[in-house]
């Protein structure tokens, strides 16, 4: 049976709550007593690796088996690792062990989709996100904020659909911290628009 790797994105961040862990069984000097827990998650992980962080990962599993060196071994894997996911903003957020070791840094707020539906009157607004979807009907002009963890939203699809019977323009747009990623605008009675991301 073929195994699903996860997303970088996911498979890093399950690195980093890992490492968090191997960290808080490390003594200052670099001596390190992980859990069978401990242990048993990073073989998991490197059972599931993706190419990009399968060298980093094995490395880091075996520097927990070494009797010695263990900082500096797993240490070098930390830094492996961290260019492996240094495209999912996520590279810095590896801990060390022993003297080598940083303060973790602080996580930065998530960012957000802004769905707007504007015009004037009511509308029946749709949006589906990878989570499912949500209906709602409006009075316009709506606007809607949903939290992007980088993971879970693989398209956004927001439609809006005029309930007024008169001719009206209605549109959509959606955006994320200000950057604007779809817009789009429908005229006439009973009209319909949709944006996608």
């Amino acid at each position: 049976m073929a195994t699903v790797q996860p997303s970088l994105f996911t498979q890093c961040a399950d690195i980093a709550t890992w490492t968090e862990n191997v960290a808080g069984s490390a003594d200052a000097d670099g001596s390190v007593h992980p859990s069978t827990a401990v242990l048993s998650t990073g073989t998991n992980l490197l059972d599931h690796a993706r190419p990009e962080t399968s060298d980093g990962l094995a490395a880091a599993v075996s520097a927990l088996a070494q009797p010695t060196d263990v900082a500096d071994l797993y240490n070098g894997a930390m830094d492996q690792l961290s260019a492996a996911c240094a495209s999912t903003g996520l590279g810095d957020g590896f801990e060390k062990i022993g003297a080598a070791a940083t303060p973790s840094p602080t996580p930065s707020s998530p960012e957000h989709y802004t769905l707007s539906v504007t015009g004037s009157g009511s509308a029946n607004v749709v949006w589906t996100t990878a989570d499912g979807s949500q209906q709602h009907d409006v009075t316009l002009p709506w606007t809607t904020t949903i939290p992007d963890d980088g993971t879970a939203y693989y398209s956004i699809v927001l439609a809006g659909t005029s309930t007024s019977g008169s001719a009206a323009t209605i549109g959509c747009s959606i955006s994320e911290d200000g950057t604007t990623f779809a817009t789009n605008t429908s005229s006439g009675a009973y009209s319909t628009v949709s944006c996608s991301k």
